[in-house]
């Protein structure tokens, strides 16, 4: 039990994150070897008209490969106990809305924003509580400005370098989770 935090990459199929969710969901499915038509599994969440048609939907995901454990969502990060990155996400991509659930997608100037935070975090200490200040919670981890926080500012600011760097923003799209 505690504060655990991801960042999921799915493949951007339309600008329509429901329309994207609901493909997502039906592949997911269907991997599993349930049969249920598209337009049956998107019920009353979404509008089947709104979806693509068959040849449409296969052409699109023929240009997302599946990854090594057949998922088209794939974990690109996770933090345990980070309140401080998580109370940042929270602020930032959330809209202060703290309810485990995906909001916004998370832009390339996002990362950037939380990267440039963190290097300032680590080249002046001082300014930890300013720029990314822990926040208390449930099972959240420490409040303190200890060893274990600038390990995670630094390996945050990787992470988020290594996101900016790889990351194909117009074919895909990242959306933050917690969980406790």
């Amino acid at each position: 039990m505690g504060l655990d935090m991801y960042i999921h990459r799915y493949p951007k199929y339309s600008d329509n994150y429901k329309k994207n969710r609901a493909i997502i969901s039906f592949i997911n499915w269907i991997q599993n070897g349930l049969e249920y038509s598209f337009k049956d599994w998107c019920g009353s969440y979404i509008n089947p008209s709104d979806l693509p048609n068959t040849s449409t939907l296969i052409k699109i995901l023929s240009s997302h490969p599946i990854d090594h454990e057949d998922n088209v969502i794939k974990e690109v990060a996770y933090w345990r106990k980070a309140n401080h990155i998580h109370k940042w996400f929270v602020d930032n991509i959330q809209d202060g809305v703290d309810d485990c659930q995906e909001h916004r997608p998370i832009a390339r100037e996002d990362l950037i924003t939380l990267r440039d935070a963190c290097d300032k975090v680590i080249e002046d200490n001082r300014l930890a509580s300013k720029l990314l200040p822990t926040m208390p919670g449930f099972f959240f981890g420490g409040i303190d400005y200890d060893d274990w926080y600038y390990e995670s500012i630094k390996g945050t600011s990787e992470l988020c370098e290594k996101l900016i760097e790889e990351t194909d923003f117009d074919r895909y799209e990242l959306r933050y989770e917690s969980s406790w």
